[in-house]
């Protein structure tokens, strides 16, 4: 074949080898065009086309009570495609070689936040996946599950929204990990770096499930870590009020 009107160096037409790249352990696949005289890459074409879908986790906006359900992408999530791991992107995307469907299981655990399960083992979805379509991950009818989507899903927004006003606070740059599904009721608690949610009963929600609280119980681990050693000390009050005032706007 020939590679022109010009190379990359500004030579005429050259004679040109199409050589086909097989990228080992991958399904990445090239053309390269060889110039027959020395050898030199002049161009390559990738030969895989990809497909995309894209992950959401549909929660309580606020509280189940209120009855809206938002659907929020699962930004830098862990996932397996095809049983290869792979990490959601800022939109909750993730590709394969397509153009056919792939299996696909997603977690939760990622790089902004992690939701462990009191009660056993840690929910995970597993589907199939289409080029094209998006996939809100809803639990609305399953506590258990549910609270753990809910935790995961705002306990990653609430860091990323904290970062906005206080960038320099490295606990910010930290996976935030709550544990939901405690055996108890009506309440919850950071132990000044986790947040813990309880079950639902006596007449009390899931607080995982509140976003509210999520929110809340965040901002005491935030107080927490943005205290300057030998300057100022954690004050209860003060913590219960920081943390209202996060939650709040």
């Amino acid at each position: 074949g020939w590679f022109g009107p010009s190379d990359q160096r500004g030579h005429g037409p050259s004679a040109v080898i199409r050589v086909r790249v097989q990228v080992r352990a991958s399904p990445l696949a090239y053309r390269v065009f060889v110039r027959a005289s020395d050898g030199a890459v002049l161009g390559r074409e990738q030969l895989v086309r990809f497909a995309s879908a894209t992950f959401l986790g549909n929660v309580p906006e606020r509280a189940p009570a209120l009855g809206t359900r938002i659907d929020v992408p699962l930004v830098l999530t862990n996932t397996n495609i095809d049983a290869a791991a792979q990490k959601t992107g800022l939109s909750g995307e993730v590709s394969w070689a397509g153009p056919g469907p792939a299996s696909a299981q997603v977690l939760l655990f990622g790089d902004r936040a992690r939701a462990l399960n009191d009660v056993g083992p840690e929910a995970t979805l597993d589907l199939s996946i289409d080029d094209g379509m998006s996939y809100a991950w809803n639990a609305a009818g399953d506590e258990v599950v549910d609270a753990q989507v809910s935790a995961y899903v705002h306990a990653g927004l609430i860091r990323e929204y904290a970062r906005t006003f206080a960038p320099t606070v490295s606990f910010l740059n930290q996976q935030v990990k709550a544990t939901v599904n405690i055996d108890d009721v009506c309440n919850a608690f950071s132990d000044g770096t986790t947040i813990n949610f309880f079950q639902s009963g006596q007449g009390c929600e899931n607080t995982a499930l509140l976003a509210d609280v999520v929110y809340h119980e965040f901002g005491h681990a935030l107080h927490f870590h943005s205290i300057i050693e030998g300057v100022g000390d954690f004050d209860g009050a003060l913590s219960e009020g920081i943390s209202d005032f996060l939650a709040a706007t």
